[in-house]
């Protein structure tokens, strides 16, 4: 069995920390899409957003906290996550969802409207 350089150990660490990193360091919805994502409330435990979308709105990757999202208007939208699985998903006004920390990109396939509680560690 070879023993392991330092040098090697080192690269290894830092392949492994860029490619988590990238997840982390996505940047803010608000930031990628200022037009879609609107700052309603801000303090030390939250941040509330609403997002209005139209149909064929593509929204470039960006994360969110976890969050609680609340449905205004009934909604279908295609989220692909930093993996590349991309998912459908239906909404339904009124609908609440919780949704874990996650990066995603976000393409509108109808028009989408809703209130985001993101939570603050």
């Amino acid at each position: 069995m070879r023993k392991v350089t330092g040098f090697a150990a080192l690269l290894l660490a830092a392949c492994f920390l860029f490619a988590y990193s990238s997840q982390l360091l996505a940047d803010d919805a608000v930031k990628v899409a200022p037009d879609h994502y609107k700052v309603l409330l801000e303090n030390e435990k939250v941040r509330v957003l609403e997002f209005n979308g139209k149909k064929g709105d593509t929204i470039a990757p960006h994360s969110h906290p976890n969050l609680v999202v609340y449905f205004l208007d009934d909604g279908k939208a295609k989220f692909t996550g930093s993996d590349g699985k991309a998912v459908e998903m239906d909404m339904k006004k009124g609908q609440v969802e919780w949704r874990p920390a996650e990066t995603h990109t976000v393409e509108c396939l109808t028009n989408m409207h809703g209130i985001l509680v993101e939570l603050k560690q």
